[in-house]
């Protein structure tokens, strides 16, 4: 079997590296001109199976300018720019001094933004951070994720002795429960914190109840997270993250407040004569 030359070999793999229009435009008239001064087999096999993985690398990749990115991702032209200064989102490929071309990449990253900045309200220096841990590809996605949750808890100061207790017990409940929790977690302070003040208001009963609480949440986290693995980027998925944590509870307290009204109706409506549903 006859062996390809080495200026084909060089031709296929000094055009694998960059999959842009030109490129394949490029590939194409190359492999054209082969198949027109060749008539070797292997030139036709080759030409079809390279337009095969060119097809393949090139699906789903869509280019824009800056207008046709500001049209579909609701940013303006001078915020994405502004974006673009900041670091937040990397640069398009340039197409001639003056003028660069975006790919959904960057669509998905501005949206990625935008929740960031106007869902969470998280300001432009901290949402840089959270995009450098989420882009640090030498770290497990957990981890990388885990960067985007930790900037949507708030933070609370060290515990004062008074609420010392209130936070051993929230280790306690961690502990008993066998969840895998960073030490440092900021949803530690807020739950110890939530007890603590219930508390000294005299609801001891509801914080006694921790237990019911995070079976029920549990249950929740499981399917959150199980969605919201499913997407197909570390973008789309800090997007979920963002979206379902700060919509997500909304949610579940809407949801809370049409439950307890119902039980209310239920079982305290019938004595008083007050109950809607009779």
């Amino acid at each position: 079997m006859n062996q390809p030359p080495t200026s084909m070999v060089t031709i296929v793999r000094s055009t694998a590296p960059a999959i842009t229009r030109d490129s394949v435009l490029r590939a194409r008239v190359s492999m054209a001109t082969s198949f027109l001064t060749r008539g070797n087999e292997w030139i036709v096999t080759l030409s079809a199976l390279w337009l095969v993985i060119l097809s393949i690398l090139l699906e789903g990749v869509a280019r824009m300018r800056i207008g046709e990115l500001s049209r579909r991702s609701g940013v303006s032209v001078p915020t994405i720019k502004f974006y673009l200064r900041e670091g937040l989102l990397p640069p398009g490929e340039l197409t001639s001094p003056n003028q660069a071309e975006y790919a959904d990449t960057h669509l998905r990253r501005l949206r990625l933004i935008r929740a960031l900045i106007e869902l969470a309200g998280l300001p432009v220096a901290r949402v840089k951070e959270v995009l450098e841990s989420l882009d640090a590809g030498d770290q497990a996605l957990h981890h990388r994720i885990g960067a985007v949750h930790r900037a949507l808890a708030p933070s609370w100061p060290p515990a004062e002795s008074a609420d010392a207790r209130a936070e051993a017990r929230v280790r306690e409940l961690i502990e008993k429960r066998g969840w895998m929790i960073e030490p440092d977690a900021p949803a530690i302070g807020t739950l110890a914190e939530t007890i603590a003040v219930l508390q000294s208001l005299g609801q001891d009963d509801l914080a006694a109840d921790l237990d019911s609480y995070a079976d029920a949440v549990e249950r929740l986290a499981e399917r959150e997270v199980a969605a919201v693995a499913s997407r197909p980027d570390a973008d789309r998925i800090a997007e979920s993250v963002v979206v379902g944590t700060i919509l997500g509870e909304r949610l579940i307290a809407a949801l809370r407040l049409l439950a307890q009204e119902h039980i209310s109706a239920r079982l305290l409506g019938s004595a008083s004569g007050d109950s809607r549903t009779e």
